[in-house]
């Protein structure tokens, strides 16, 4: 099969993200087959490779879709500076897209954009918005703000400097409801001291 026939081909399909797989199955070749066809349409710059065995196609594909793609199966939400930026609440644009998930704590340096994925408790899975066109998982303001201090202690010091909050687009009780489901006494204690210290 030549690039430019599976390339009109791939285009036509309706999906942002596929893996090698779905090209096999599609082409009816081997798995190896379609994935030299698809680095080679990588190298040329008419697709994009995200991991081993998983594609996209450029321009049809949101940076904040990426950590679906990336963890799946398990679970995941844009949280920490991410969301504290797209939900108003720090003005410093993060250069990496910071996830909560479920998974082990791994980044992900693809074209598009690193995704930074950190672990939490699972009982600490919570306080997200789900978009329904996009499936995109975004922590609350909140929610964001006591992901990023209960990991503010890590020993990767990623979260250890915070920039500068706007507190009138926090919700002062809601915080704190979160701050008493952290799971461990300890940590939620450390964490509303570090919440009361910004409100200073």
């Amino acid at each position: 099969m030549k690039l430019i026939e599976a390339l009109k081909l791939i285009n036509e399909l309706e999906v942002s993200v596929f893996r090698t797989d779905d090209i096999a199955a599609y082409f009816n070749i081997k798995t190896a087959h379609a994935s030299k066809i698809l680095t080679r349409l990588s190298k040329s710059n008419h697709l994009l490779h995200l991991k081993k065995g998983l594609w996209a196609i450029p321009d049809r594909l949101d940076p904040l879709e990426l950590p679906n793609y990336l963890l799946s199966p398990l679970p995941s939400y844009i949280s920490f500076h991410s969301a504290l930026y797209y939900r108003n609440v720090i003005d410093q644009i993060p250069s990496i897209i910071y996830v909560a998930t479920l998974y082990k704590t791994i980044k992900f340096i693809t074209p598009i954009a690193t995704v930074s994925a950190h672990q939490i408790h699972p009982d600490f899975f919570f306080g997200y918005t789900y978009d329904e066109k996009t499936k995109i998982k975004m922590a609350t303001a909140e929610k964001a703000l006591i992901d990023t201090l209960y990991l503010s202690s890590a020993k990767s010091g990623i979260f250890k400097a915070l920039p500068e909050v706007d507190s009138d687009e926090i919700d002062l009780e809601k915080t704190r409801k979160i701050i008493k489901k952290i799971p461990s006494k300890l940590r939620q204690t450390l964490v509303l001291k570090r919440f009361n210290a910004l409100l200073k």
